[in-house]
């Protein structure tokens, strides 16, 4: 799967679970943060697709989300972020 096919999965799942993403520019490196009641994950849109789905994948596993529900490729690709 091509990395903008990944990030776009990616964002549908954070959005489906109630997680926004925020997409900035400057000098934010991105993250997870709470932002008065919502659960946002931060990400600058000038890096490069691989740095943004990492931001998001560090977000699922530092939070500890259940990916469960999704298609087997994108949980074993999250999976393999466990390593690093």
């Amino acid at each position: 799967m091509k990395p903008q096919k990944i990030l776009e999965e990616l964002e549908k799942f954070l959005i489906s679970i109630g997680i926004n993403i925020e997409k900035a520019m400057g000098t934010v490196k991105g993250g997870f943060c709470r932002i008065r009641e919502d659960l946002v994950i931060v990400i600058n849109r000038k890096t490069p697709v691989e740095e943004q789905i990492t931001v998001i994948v560090q977000a699922i596993h530092w939070n500890e989300l259940d990916y469960s529900e999704l298609k087997p490729s994108m949980r074993e690709y999250i999976d393999s972020f466990k390593e690093i």
